[in-house]
């Protein structure tokens, strides 16, 4: 009699199991088949804003990809929307890749405007330099190679590119901040692109500030506009977030 009651019990808990695996895998499916679901309306977007870019300038060589930070489509979508419009003369780019052949190729379209690109990893200044050799921009673009070097603004140090100020020789149109990356060890790694290069700025200069949805940078956006009553500060809607300063 023991025995019997001992493999009814044991036979309920293995029917109990079996369910609950196929449940948890329906489950996980379910999820899965949401998340798919969810990521429908972004990659439609993706593929509409990479049709607009290769709509919008002559690009014969396929472009490179390089490491793991590539500017979403709907941001270099934006960047060249914003070339078109603003017609800068003189570009800055924080960080490098991709985004730097994407705006000389815009500035080429214009038919004037020069790009100043800082990159502070040794193999992306390389690579970037070869992808402007190759889509024939060295009369547009150039590519510097800026370590980053400890800094202090106020009682804070950050790490930030060795950038020669001296040789920034026009005011700049048009800087767009997606560097240097996030630093685990420090908050607010993009902070000083502002106090260092307001100075450099033109009088209609435009700021575009990638990731703008991530915690550091609302911190630094936070801050700037604390520090800088007098511009203005407006948010784009984009997938990592975009935000615009004036």
């Amino acid at each position: 009699m023991f025995l019997l009651i001992l493999l009814q019990s044991i036979t309920s808990l293995f029917i109990i199991l079996v369910i609950w695996i196929l449940y948890k895998k329906s489950r996980d499916r379910t999820i899965n088949i949401k998340k798919r679901l969810y990521q429908i309306p972004i990659n439609q977007k993706r593929i509409e804003s990479l049709i607009g870019i290769f709509n919008c300038l002559d690009i014969s060589i396929p472009l490179k990809q390089f490491n793991g930070f590539v500017c979403s489509p709907d941001l270099l979508s934006e960047i060249i929307r914003k070339i078109f419009i603003l017609k800068p003369r003189y570009v800055l780019e924080l960080g490098s890749g991709v985004s730097t052949i994407i705006i000389g190729k815009a500035l080429e379209k214009n038919g004037f405007g020069k790009l100043i690109s800082v990159e502070h990893l040794k193999s992306e200044y390389e690579k970037t330099n070869d992808e402007i050799k190759i889509h024939k921009l060295e009369e547009v673009c150039v590519c510097n190679f800026s370590p980053l070097s400890e800094i202090q603004i106020n009682d804070k140090k950050y790490n930030w590119y060795s950038i020669d100020y001296e040789k920034i020789e026009k005011k700049i149109d048009l800087m767009i901040v997606d560097g240097p990356p996030t630093d685990s060890s420090r908050d607010g790694s993009r902070f000083p692109a502002l106090p260092l290069l307001k100075k450099y700025l033109s009088d209609d200069f435009e700021i575009l500030v990638d990731d703008s949805k991530r915690k550091d940078e609302k911190m630094i956006l936070d801050q700037w506009s604390k520090l800088y009553p007098e511009l203005k500060f407006d948010h784009i809607n984009l997938e990592r977030g975009l935000a615009i300063i004036k």
